[in-house]
């Protein structure tokens, strides 16, 4: 198992060890979807004339996605933008990609090619 981050370790001090595994994986989304949305509304707070939206809280949404845990989440957000980037930047959607079997740092790294490109092209 790997080394827990500073956020799994506040998480997991605040959570009660009585709680099964996937009782702790809704806990753990819950608090990373609510960090997100509070980062979003401090940037809006601090940006008054810039509009953004929030993520939905409601964790029978994400698990309907096969959003389980901070990590599917991050994934979800990242494959759903190279998703939407590479039709943007190419005309098609990127069917050819297994992004699913991809980790978080593959993704991000496509991502970021795919912004590279967009700010080339324009």
């Amino acid at each position: 198992m790997s080394a827990w981050n500073p956020e799994e370790i506040e998480i997991a001090n605040d959570f009660d060890n009585t709680h099964d595994d996937f009782e702790y994986e809704c806990y753990s989304l819950s608090k990373h979807i609510q960090k997100k949305n509070a980062e979003t509304q401090t940037w809006l707070d601090e940006n008054p004339e810039c509009m953004a939206g929030m993520f939905i809280e409601d964790l029978s949404h994400w698990h309907d996605y096969q959003v389980f845990t901070p990590e599917d989440f991050d994934k979800y957000l990242l494959k759903s933008n190279i998703w939407d980037a590479f039709k943007d930047l190419h005309g098609v959607r990127p069917r050819h990609m297994d992004l699913d079997n991809m980790t978080l740092e593959q993704l991000q790294a496509e991502l970021d090619d795919l912004s590279k490109q967009f700010e080339e092209e324009n």
